[in-house]
């Protein structure tokens, strides 16, 4: 071949390079959104891999698709949990009720208690407190309810009554039953079951501040032992209904504002 071919020849081999070039150059244009790092709606990098995940036309980061399945899901403020408790009327209810104050304490009592078929009023309110080292330590804050039906027409062991304490200060549930039990000792058998019952239920508990502790004495004469609202004991007694709740309101009260004010509810009854 001689050297005018060869000279002829070579810009037919830079005109086909060119058009290689030019044929080659759109598909790398195709990949470039893909392989670039062109920023997504919501301001992060896209990736080969999130190209790779388009639907129907449309191109979906991953990884931001991940973040919406792993987000938890908030409960919006105001809106109540709609399921219901495990242990569904069993519950000294003081939903929908005004809430009173104690005043010593500042901790808030209902109203009105509901333990049963009847609605218990709040006969008297007042505040637990126990001299340690010469200093005045307020326990709980506590309310005294009755059956108002029942207190005007019967004497105080036969009708219903409920006092709730709301504790002021952590407290150890065996703090709490030897400070009751040395007051219902006396009024019962030394080998009573129903006195042993009693103490049983408070081994291994401890009660936080701002914990509820309901005791409720029906009209059959059983006591039924609540804490933070479940019932958590019923013992068919009336001896250890009777020395419990003279506790508050018998001969040498634990409170004595407390009897004061309930018997001043229970006398303007009749």
């Amino acid at each position: 071949m001689g050297a005018t071919d060869r000279t002829a020849r070579a810009p037919e081999r830079g005109a086909a390079a060119t058009r290689a070039t030019t044929r080659a150059r759109p598909e790398r244009e195709q990949m470039s959104p893909a392989s670039t790092r062109a920023p997504s709606g919501d301001g992060r990098a896209w990736t080969r891999a999130d190209a790779a995940d388009g639907v129907d036309g449309v191109e979906r980061p991953r990884s931001a698709e991940r973040r919406r399945r792993r987000r938890p899901t908030r409960a919006r403020p105001g809106l109540a949990s709609t399921s219901a408790p495990s242990d569904a009327g069993s519950t000294p209810s003081s939903e929908a009720t005004a809430m009173v104050t104690e005043p010593s304490t500042g901790l808030k009592v209902p109203a009105a208690m509901t333990p049963g078929d009847k609605a218990l009023a709040l006969a008297g309110r007042g505040a637990r407190v126990k001299r340690i080292a010469g200093l005045g330590v307020k326990v709980y804050a506590c309310g005294f309810y009755v059956d108002v039906d029942g207190a005007r027409d019967g004497d105080a062991a036969s009708y219903e009554r409920l006092v709730r304490l709301v504790f002021a200060r952590n407290v150890g549930g065996d703090k709490i039953v030897e400070a009751l039990a040395e007051r219902i000792r006396p009024a019962m058998d030394a080998d009573s079951p129903a006195l042993r019952a009693f103490e049983a239920i408070f081994d291994g508990v401890s009660f936080k501040k701002g914990t509820s502790l309901d005791f409720h004495a029906t009209s059959e004469g059983e006591l039924a032992t609540f804490i933070k609202g479940k019932r958590v004991s019923v013992i068919a007694d009336a001896s250890l209904c009777r020395a419990l709740f003279d506790c508050y309101v018998g001969k040498d009260p634990v409170i004595p504002e407390l009897k004061s004010t309930v018997c001043a509810f229970v006398d303007d009854l009749n």
